[in-house]
């Protein structure tokens, strides 16, 4: 037999050099972007995840918790160079209408999504992908299928097309009987329980001689879930062919990439610099030349707040030039094929419990809770580049004209030379320019390309001025010394900005907050606060070994009817392993 795996190995050991020379290259150096180095990618590089929802029945509001599995290829998944997991709630017809970006482990990831309020009764769809799936067709994403029900509006999503576009493809309902490897072995202590009695479920494993790592289980209202769908894929039209290199793995977190044009011909322009600023608090800078490719990638540092950032292009030779920002969420037009909006009667009496508990749950929300967000605008307040050399208040000097004069009369280490009959800000250290290369000057954390501009600013508008009196190297740029200046307002003390730039928000992770499942005890203070759970219970990090049980706890809520336990996880072969168990709460 032959032996695929070397091959694959060597492979993907070339493609991983490659990249590893991108992401040294995302702090300044050329990366090797679809037009320079990489032409081709075969399939089995492709990443591969596997979502699980903890239902598929919502109403709108609510969160859809989640769980996604890497059953990537061995190779692939060992080698982790995805960091970032994105999510889109769908409508059928591919159309966004909620997107979020998550951190990635190299097993997978779980949180939550919530459905916005404005949504009308119908089926969605989730679709979630890694920045690296999409060199590879859409048909390789994750989907799940999901019934949404709004109680206060009466339209519905219309009936699904026809399918005849070639972009088209189903969910499969039906899993090949191959994906599901064995049966977890599932049983609750009693088959009927009471309101706000506890729960005990065990679970274990064939002797078979595996475990298991990672398995979710979910509970709830039997007809609030689908236990045959598993978002399998029946593509139909993928030919498993090769793809292109277009977008880099997000291998240090998020990353921004994007192209610089010419606007007189619409053509790449390479070898252009490209300067990013991150604002606001943990701000940041980076320099970037293109490629052959008019090409960019900057890696950002995630977070859960909304960074404001600047972007702005070298114009040499006074071309007209135009900066190209990649969308984050994918572009690829797609057509789900599923079922019409109908309701079985058993997802009819669970649809009735969750909107009950959700307008209960509504009424009763903690608005204690706070928006997990802070997003600082005000640039004054924070330093990119550490503890600088000399930091000059100008209200502690005499009143000067121009900023110019303050430079010259006041701040130490500062010239001011003479360059193509301009003047430009030059830097010393011990009365020696620090270096051939020109610094780096700031205004409110914003490079400055035209020092003329600065130089005629009042001194009246200007906090303070900060100066670095040495050599800076970042990535592949060097330069020689460092002035950041910094407005009272934060308003860029009224300088003009370039045609070829502009100010833009770069969305963050999606915050995320503890699921809270309470326990009852005797004389609990809370027992008449009303408790319409419409997941009694949900856990992500379960780890099973085939020698030995392992048991969870959860409370029944004030709901009562048939529940539902299942739990779910994916073998070291990539299997969907499972278990499921019933009880009534009376």
């Amino acid at each position: 037999m032959i032996n695929m795996q070397k091959p694959i190995q060597h492979y993907i050991v070339l493609l991983v050099l490659l990249l590893a020379g991108t992401l040294f290259d995302a702090e300044g150096k050329k990366l090797p972007m679809s037009g320079d180095s990489v032409q081709w990618l075969p399939n089995t590089f492709n990443e591969k995840y596997l979502v699980f929802t903890d239902r598929n029945l919502y109403a709108v509001g609510e969160r859809i918790y989640f769980k996604a599995f890497n059953i990537s290829h061995p190779e692939i998944k060992k080698i982790n160079w995805s960091r970032v997991f994105y999510m889109e709630l769908i409508y059928p017809d591919g159309t966004a209408v909620k997107q979020a970006k998550y951190s990635l482990s190299p097993s997978g990831i779980d949180g939550y999504l919530e459905i916005p309020e404005n949504l009308i009764s119908g089926v969605y769809y989730i679709k979630a992908y890694t920045k690296w799936m999409r060199n590879f067709s859409a048909l390789g994403y994750a989907y799940v299928t999901l019934k949404i029900v709004n109680p206060f509006k009466d339209d519905v999503l219309p009936s699904p097309a026809d399918g005849s576009s070639t972009n088209t493809f189903r969910l499969d309902t039906q899993v090949e009987p191959d994906f599901i490897s064995g049966e977890i072995i599932c049983n609750t202590d009693k088959k009927s329980y009471h309101s706000r009695e506890e729960v005990v479920v065990t679970f274990s494993l064939p002797d078979e001689g595996y475990g298991l790592e990672n398995c979710m289980i979910s509970v709830v209202e039997r007809g609030a879930i689908q236990t045959d769908t598993y978002g399998i894929i029946n593509t139909g039209n993928d030919d498993g062919g090769e793809s292109r290199l277009t977008f880099l793995p997000d291998l240090r977190g998020m990353s921004l990439s994007g192209k610089i044009i010419s606007r007189a011909d619409n053509k790449p322009l390479e070898y252009t610099h490209v300067h990013l600023s991150i604002l606001g608090e943990g701000a940041g800078y980076s320099k970037y030349q293109t490629g052959k490719n008019g090409e960019f990638v900057f890696n950002v540092q995630p977070g859960f707040e909304e960074r404001n950032m600047f972007i702005i292009a070298e114009a040499d030779n006074n071309r007209d030039m135009e900066i190209r920002i990649d969308k984050e969420f994918s572009t690829d037009r797609i057509q789900l094929i599923g079922q019409d909006f109908k309701l079985s009667p058993q997802e009819e009496t669970a649809a009735q419990d969750i909107i009950f508990s959700m307008q209960v749950n509504r009424h009763f929300k903690d608005t204690k809770v706070k928006d997990t967000l802070k997003i600082i605008s005000d640039s004054t307040k924070f330093s990119v580049f550490g503890p600088p050399t000399n930091t000059v208040i100008i209200s502690n000097y005499i009143k000067l004209p121009t900023l110019g004069e303050v430079f010259y009369e006041i701040v130490p280490g500062v010239f001011l030379e003479k360059k193509k009959g301009k003047s430009r800000l030059m830097v010393y250290e011990n009365h020696q320019k620090t270096s051939i290369y020109e610094p780096l000057v700031l205004m409110d954390n914003i490079p400055v390309l035209d020092h003329e501009k600065i130089l005629a600013v009042s001194p009246d508008k200007i906090d303070r001025i900060e100066t670095y009196n040495k050599i800076y190297i970042k990535g592949n740029s060097i330069f020689g010394g460092i002035v950041s200046i910094f407005s009272k307002k934060g308003d860029l003390a009224g300088i003009d900005l370039p045609e070829n730039s502009f100010f833009f928000d770069y969305p963050a992770l999606y915050p995320q907050q503890p699921l809270n499942i309470p326990e009852y005890i005797k004389n609990d203070a809370d027992k008449n606060i009303p408790d319409y759970r419409n997941s009694l219970y949900w856990k992500t990090d379960i780890s099973l070994n085939h020698s030995e049980q392992k048991k969870e706890r959860f409370f029944t809520s004030d709901n009562t009817g048939e529940y539902i336990v299942i739990i779910r996880g994916i073998s070291r072969d990539g299997k969907i392993v499972e278990g499921k168990c019933l009880f009534t709460v009376k």
